[in-house]
């Protein structure tokens, strides 16, 4: 199995053996990888098909690049606050007087 530069795998994904993954390429979660993937694609399911193309002129931020500036101090903050923002999203419109209403009528899942 070779994955190339910048290639991200779903969680349970299964690639067999003599299978390359070429460069900026995405596979879903639980697929199936048998043969090769070429590179800018998104593949997913069992087995794997190409669903979409990507366009390699459009700049595509890797992991390096979102999270370069975490070694300096500036850089710890600047994420800091950005997971804190998103906390703050996830977690609006949850209170005290939510959670309590919650536990005396909950809501049945059908």
């Amino acid at each position: 199995m070779i994955l190339e530069e910048n290639v991200w795998v779903g969680d349970s994904a299964i690639i067999c053996k003599g299978v390359t993954i070429g460069k900026n390429s995405i596979i879903g979660a639980g697929s199936v990888v048998t043969s090769d993937i070429p590179p800018n694609v998104i593949a997913a399911g069992n087995p794997v098909k190409v669903i979409k193309q990507l366009d390699p002129s459009k700049p595509i931020i890797t992991r390096k690049d979102r999270f370069s500036d975490t070694d300096s101090l500036k850089g710890t903050r600047k994420m800091a606050h950005a997971l804190e923002s998103a906390e703050k999203k996830f977690l609006e419109g949850n209170t005290f007087l939510g959670w309590i209403r919650s536990l005396f009528f909950p809501e049945k899942n059908s």
